[in-house]
């Protein structure tokens, strides 16, 4: 099942085959339905190993505190000319 739906995606362009080291594992997983039945197939890629990998960054932007704390008391007023 994972094969030929593999092969549908490749055939569309939709997907490249890789064997970076980032690369993630395929796994098809059952899906509820709306009636409540598990037979809906869905692929999904496996993140666990890329995300032991990478390194979280917790501030990705500046904190804004620190970013307004010099604009609060200006001590100087210099001219734009």
């Amino acid at each position: 099942m994972v094969q030929t739906r593999i092969a549908e995606l490749l055939d569309a362009s939709l997907v490249e085959l890789s064997r970076g080291e980032y690369a993630s594992t395929t796994m098809m997983l059952t899906k509820k339905d709306i009636f409540g039945n598990w037979n809906k197939p869905h692929m999904c890629g496996d993140y666990r190993l890329v995300n032991k990998w990478t390194r979280l960054d917790k501030y990705a932007m500046p904190l804004w505190k620190r970013s307004l704390m010099p604009l609060v008391k200006p001590r100087f007023l210099v001219p734009w000319t």
